[in-house]
């Protein structure tokens, strides 16, 4: 039994040790175990503290009441009783006085360490600058000292008051304090004791009580963030009284432990009670009631503004400009010529909806795949700077059929994904597919020569051991290639991406951490071996800055992080980090999770990662995190230079965070305005764009984030969209952040009150960030202005006859519609809304091609094949300005070559087709690229014969409305069968044509 447990004990000391060391390795190889030395060397400084104060004072507490025990006490039946409780636990005495204080201690030190946050930044603190509006003190004091302050007192009383019960047990179990009837006998001993134990927690109480006078500022009330009339003019005055009280009283009981008599501090004790009820109770709801209720607006019109402008601070909205936008709703000819910068601009392909298309045309081969929700960029191509919608082609090991799920293969093999792909934002090509401009395996494209191996990204392994010594075979599978040996092409990796496992000890530390003992016995890992594990870039920045909260998207860029040229750009992955707290004293407190909830989240897989309180009441973007996909190295560069917070943070972690001086110019241009910030931004601003106290307390100008109307009857706000565009009075155009409003309250009424926009664009200049990024732009419209809404536009859009009657033929042609993103911009004076239309296949092979655009402003709607096209149709027949798919290129770019090298894009400024890959459809398999051509002329021909159809009806030409039913009827023939050949079903039979009376359907039911 001994030899067992001795080996029970030393196989849990080896798995703590494999958990310990191997984490050690990892921070030590990415250049950050100054985190982790810190957080363990301060949790553990913490728990030895928590332990000792809770433990020592317990413990002696108990001795002390045990020596002062009275040796003759009086017979009495109580005694009696007593004496056979004392016999029974006195062989368990010493082990109980000594046990129970080192538990307590335990459990206090684990509870204390977790303060290690608030510890480490009181510790480091730095002033905010600002004092608060109530007691003139510098905002640090409630963000980093009074949530120190106020979890010391509570854990002082905590102890105080463990150590008077444990005393109080002893000393009445050995006879120091005897109670029969109504009779009671304490010895001196006790009465000392007990008294100065009261003392100290009635202190403590009262320095509690004396903490409540600032923690009102950060307090909340029923209307507003912050101290409130009431809470200044009677709480603040009783938490003094209050703690003035508690003193006298903790005088009263010293004295009463000397003088033998309890009956003043027993009437003190009452008196606080009394005075808790009265007046930190009561006397405050009597002037809630009858002084501020009747007069609340002018009463609490001051405490009102305290909120509306730390709430405004807090959270980086004091530069909001904004303006009265009477919106126009009528169109004319030539409207947006002002705005061609803008529309030409307009994003057509939505990143929310495309993953498929780019999986069915790019994936290659089945371990690879697309993230759900693709990534929105912008890109210089021929020196113009286009919206983009890239996406990373990781590894996919669910693609791998069972037979090739083996450790080697899992682990060994298939260790990485590989390139990217890239997709102008603004127009597709000819037959509705993306129009790459950076495609295939390897890369062919615009963006130039990068590294392509992703080995860190949000869909990766759980580890991969890769790594191999000179002139061994590779065996890491690089890319298929058709020409080269087996059909693929092998590579060894040369990177420096995770901590080496080149000896008995790593390999048996990592075997027990990955639960794989493969590790120890495989020839795959030798002297030369790496392990890449805690890969996905979230996870690896959130372990490196325990301290930030993250946004729930991280985004792909291709960048030249180094500035020079001659060198290979990298893959990485940028994630945006924040500083948050819950302690700013007025600001108003906002639900992260509820802020950034959409129709989006869910594809996102999260919200917030970190350790970011549930609500918070300040938030800054103070860091961007950038993660190279090859070697995972994280790099924390500062980005909020003026933030207390991470200053604080700094302090701590000197040097794990870097100046934005360096940060490439490239990698300047990839940068944007984080989306959970402007989620947060845009839900507070649905309320304090009301920044008149007695209008915010009034809430009648109070609005609502729309519900996406894409999301069918799914209740979840619209999310906001990247998109280059100029807001009113802006010099131009710029990558930019948007979202909408509509009226607040229980109405159910979707007009557009309001627009916000923030200028994404942060430049191109190395470790400068470009003037007016970050500025945000509300557009408020005048309540005698009605705009439509989103709800509004996509309700319009279903129920319009002809467009419903095209979108149900085209699913009775076998074919899925699919709305996507609906966008809104504010040009030509008014607002004007964009939405792209997909169509894919119903079954089999599916993936959404853009075949329609749809377009609303005002009344007035456009639905044609091209975004140029439909805003002609809404303004008067020509818009004064065109689309990014006015000139749709008829070139297809060549296929790669059979050994990777592509051909050259061609050089005419055109659009091209999406390239063929061994995955791709082609024309001699079902589901091809000429089927899906012939599929997308037959509905274009069915659209022109319902429009002759519908124009020689309304004449009364009845011979001219035969021949363009019989038109419409061959043409959705030729449609069906092309859209049977692309799913491989078996032909049927031809379509009878429609019956002339049923010129309107219903509207589609895709959700919308």
């Amino acid at each position: 039994m001994p030899t067992l447990i001795v080996l029970a004990v030393l196989a849990v000391l080896l798995m703590i040790t494999a958990q310990f060391w191997t984490e050690v390795l990892w921070f030590s190889h990415l250049g950050f175990e100054q985190v982790l030395w810190q957080e363990w060397g301060t949790r553990a400084v913490l728990f030895v503290l928590g332990f000792l104060v809770m433990a020592v004072p317990v413990w002696l507490m108990l001795r002390i009441a045990y020596r002062s025990r009275p040796i003759y006490a009086p017979v009495t039946p109580e005694q009696q009783n007593l004496d056979r409780y004392r016999e029974s636990i006195e062989p368990l005495r010493r082990l109980v006085m000594i046990g129970a204080p080192i538990v307590l201690g335990v459990f206090a030190g684990m509870s204390v360490s977790g303060w290690w946050r608030n510890v480490l930044m009181w510790l480091n603190r730095e002033p905010f600058g600002t004092a608060d509006p109530e007691f003139g003190i510098d905002i640090g004091f409630f963000v980093f000292t009074l949530p120190v302050l106020r979890s010391v007192v509570s854990f002082l009383m905590t102890v105080v008051l463990i150590s008077l019960v444990a005393a109080l047990v002893t000393h009445y179990l050995y006879g120091g304090v005897q109670i029969s009837g109504r009779s009671q006998r304490i010895t001196r001993a006790a009465r000392i004791q007990l008294s100065v134990l009261a003392a100290l927690f009635v202190l403590l109480i009262g320095a509690n009580y004396w903490l409540d006078r600032y923690s009102l500022m950060v307090g909340e009330n029923e209307r507003f963030a912050g101290a409130s009339f009431a809470d200044i003019n009677a709480n603040l005055p009783a938490r003094t009284i209050l703690a003035i009280i508690a003193v006298i009283i903790a005088v009263l009981f010293i004295v009463a432990a000397f003088r033998g008599s309890w009956l003043l501090p027993a009437v003190g004790v009452g008196v606080m009670i009394l005075s808790g009820v009265v007046i930190g109770g009561i006397y405050p709801a009597i002037v809630q009631r009858f002084q501020v209720a009747p007069n609340a607006v002018e009463a609490e019109s001051p405490f009102i503004q305290r909120n509306i402008d730390a709430t405004l601070a807090a959270y980086g909205l004091e530069g909001l400009e904004t303006q009265t936008y009477d919106a126009v709703t009528e169109t004319e000819a030539g409207q947006l010529r002002d705005d061609s910068e803008s529309t030409a601009s307009i994003r057509l392909l939505d990143p929310n909806i495309v993953s498929p298309t780019f999986r069915q045309l790019q994936q290659n081969r089945q371990y690879y795949d697309f993230a759900t929700t693709l990534a929105v960029d912008r890109y210089e191509i021929d020196g113009e700077k286009r919206d983009t919608v890239i996406a990373v082609r990781e590894l996919n090991q669910d693609g791998l059929g069972p037979d090739q799920r083996t450790w080697v293969n899992d682990h060994t093999v298939y260790t990485h994904g590989f390139g990217a792909v890239a997709a102008y934002g603004n127009t597709v090509s000819r037959d509705g597919q993306p129009g790459f401009f950076e495609y295939g395996i390897p890369s062919i494209g615009e963006i130039g020569e990068y590294e392509e191996r992703v080995y860190f990204g949000q869909n990766t392994p759980s580890y991969s051991i890769v790594g191999a010594p000179e002139g061994t075979d590779p065996w890491e599978l690089d890319y298929p290639d058709d020409s080269a040996e087996q059909g693929q092409v092998n590579t060894t990796y040369e990177g420096d991406g995770g901590p080496e496992v080149n000896n008995l000890w790593r390999k048996l530390l990592f075997a027990i951490r990955m639960g794989s003992e493969q590790i120890l016995f495989s020839d795959r890992v030798n002297e030369e071996s790496q392990i890449l594990y805690d890969r996905d870039p979230h996870e690896r920045v959130s372990k490196v800055a325990p301290y930030l909260t993250l946004d729930a998207r991280a985004y792909p860029a291709i960048v030249d992080m180094d500035g020079d040229e001659s060198t290979p750009k990298d893959l990485v992955w940028i994630v945006d980090a924040y500083t948050t707290t819950n302690e700013y004293p007025y600001s108003a407190r906002e639900s992260l999770e509820d802020a950034t909830t959409d129709a989006l989240t869910d594809e996102l897989g999260g919200v917030v990662v970190g350790p970011a309180p549930e609500q918070v009441n300040y938030i800054r973007n103070s860091v961007k995190a950038v993660v190279n996909a090859y070697d995972g190295e994280v790099t924390l560069y500062e980005w909020d230079q003026e933030d207390p917070i991470l200053q604080t943070w700094k302090n701590v972690f000197p040097d794990h965070i870097s100046p934005m001086e360096e940060i490439s110019g490239d990698l300047m241009s990839h940068l944007r305005y984080p989306e959970d910030l402007f989620k947060v931004q845009r839900e507070l601003l649905s309320r304090y764009h009301v920044t008149d106290a007695a209008s915010f307390y009034s809430g009648g100008n109070f609005w609502n984030i729309p519900n996406d109307p894409t999301a069918g009857s799914a209740n979840v706000p619209q999310p906001p969209y990247y998109l280059t565009m100029q807001m009113p009075e802006q010099e131009s155009a710029e990558f930019s952040l948007t979202s909408s409003f509509i009226p607040g309250g229980q109405t159910d009424r979707n007009i557009l009150t309001g627009f916000l926009a923030v200028d994404s664009e942060t430049g191109n200049e190395p470790g400068q960030v470009r003037e007016g990024y970050g500025q945000l732009r509300l557009l408020e419209l005048p309540s005698d202005v009605t705009v439509p809404g989103p709800g509004q536009v996509q309700n319009t859009f279903n129920s319009n006859p002809t467009i419903s009657t095209e979108l149900n033929l085209l699913q009775q042609g076998g074919s899925q519609v699919l709305h996507g993103n609906l966008l809104t911009l504010p040009v030509g004076g008014g607002l004007l809304y964009v939405q792209p239309v997909y169509v894919q296949a119903s079954a089999g092979t599916q993936y959404p091609l853009l075949q329609y655009v749809l377009v609303a402003f005002g009344e007035e709607i456009g639905f044609a094949p091209t975004l140029t096209e439909a805003l002609d149709q809404v303004f008067g027949g020509d818009s004064g300005a065109e689309g990014g798919d006015a000139d749709i290129a008829e070139e297809v770019p060549p296929e790669p070559a059979p050994d990777g090298d592509g051909a050259e894009q061609p050089d005419d400024g055109a659009t091209p087709d999406a390239p063929a890959t061994p995955d791709s459809p082609d024309t001699e398999e079902p589901g091809g690229l000429e089927a899906a051509q012939r599929l997308n002329a037959s509905l274009r021909e069915a659209e022109q014969a319902m429009q002759d159809a519908q124009e020689a009806m309304s004449a009364g030409d009845w011979a001219g409305y035969g021949e363009a039913q019989e038109r419409l009827t061959e043409a959705l023939n030729d449609a069906v069968a092309a859209q049977r050949e692309i799913s491989g079903q078996p032909e049927s039979g031809p379509i009878d044509p429609p019956d002339p009376g049923d010129t309107a359907t219903e509207a589609p039911d895709d959700g919308s």
